[in-house]
């Protein structure tokens, strides 16, 4: 876990402050602006895109073999950080973000399938 302790004063104050950002996972300067803390002009908050879960029904797939090549071909779309093939329901969802359903779609078509719809 990454500890980042910003000086306010006095050091009961950082302990404090730190430890209730961690404990009610506030971002910690969105805890100090709270706390009437301003954050040097040159902090910038990490950017990260929210992930979306997106749910595709495919075809044609019957064995372990093709849950690994939709797997294997999904999870390089750009943007795409997790896969899961559920073989039996013939779906697959992806986790991510900056990925589209037609990229998904490509994907899956290069593995050999079809994507019939997408949720």
């Amino acid at each position: 876990m990454l500890q980042v302790v910003v000086p306010v004063g006095l050091q009961r104050q950082d302990a404090s402050i730190v430890a209730m950002a961690l404990a009610h996972r506030i971002p910690l300067v969105g805890m100090l602006c709270f706390l009437s803390y301003t954050p040097p002009p040159y902090y910038k908050e990490p950017l990260m895109s929210p992930s979306e879960q997106h749910v595709y029904t495919v075809t044609g797939m019957s064995c372990g073999h093709c849950t690994a090549s939709v797997t294997d071909k999904v999870s390089k779309v750009p943007g795409v950080e997790a896969v899961d093939v559920d073989l039996g329901a013939g779906r697959v969802t992806v986790l991510g973000s900056g990925f589209t359903d037609e990229a998904i779609s490509e994907a899956v078509d290069e593995a050999g399938y079809e994507v019939t719809t997408g949720e």
